[in-house]
């Protein structure tokens, strides 16, 4: 093998945004974890064409604008201008990680290999939805007890109530463990099930019980009511 770094394509991803605009945008979430520039509150990096061409030899500069210029109208990311000279015409890059998330998760709704998004990395918790931040302990937790396609529809479940209700949780992987879960899976249904048939079923023993105490006892047992 080549004596190089192997640049990652996730198929879900390539699949949904096209091919080479997931290559492109795996390269720019790469590079934003490890990037320490923060504006408005967002991590971002910085390249020209020709250090981008560096990245993807096999590309034109016409190929990468029209690559950068499909994932901009995609909504997927955003370009800033934050060059110190005003003649640097440098893009500066950062990703919708929200927009990123609603577009996967709304394409793979219903299947089964469904496959969850890449999250903000932030300095404490990762970011996976608008209002939804989980360790990353936390979400393999989540993934590895229900599932890829139930966790999605979870932290969906949870940003939707927390949007709608302007709610705030000191822990987001609680809420998910306390109410969202059960949404999510239907246990909470299936528990009031199985609660109201042992209910039926203790209610029989006791009617027969005192069916029996009341023949015992030389009653009519056409006579007996409970």
């Amino acid at each position: 093998m080549l004596d190089e770094y192997p640049l990652l394509v996730f198929p879900t991803l390539a699949k949904t945004i096209g091919l080479n605009e997931a290559i492109v945008l795996q390269q720019i979430h790469y590079w934003l974890q490890k990037s320490t520039h923060v504006k408005e509150g967002k991590k971002w990096i910085y390249n020209s064409y020709p250090e981008w061409q560096k990245q993807f030899p096999f590309w034109t500069k016409r190929t990468l604008i029209r690559i950068v210029k499909s994932l901009d109208e995609q909504g997927l990311i955003t370009i800033g201008h934050f060059n110190k000279l005003k003649a640097d015409k440098t893009n500066w890059y950062t990703i919708n990680y929200e927009k990123l998330y609603s577009l996967v998760t709304s394409c793979h709704h219903d299947s089964d290999n469904l496959s969850l998004p890449i999250p903000e990395i932030t300095t404490d918790k990762n970011k996976y939805a608008s209002g939804v931040y989980l360790f990353k302990d936390e979400f393999n937790q989540l993934v590895k007890k229900y599932g890829s396609k139930n966790t999605a529809k979870m932290i969906e479940l949870l940003n939707n109530y927390k949007e709608a209700h302007g709610k705030k949780y000191k822990s987001d992987y609680h809420a998910i463990l306390q109410w969202v879960a059960d949404e999510v899976t239907g246990s909470k249904k299936k528990n009031v099930q199985l609660n109201e048939r042992h209910d039926k079923e203790k209610s029989s023993q006791q009617r027969e019980i005192a069916f029996n105490r009341w023949v015992e006892g030389g009653n009519d047992p056409d006579e007996f009511t409970y």
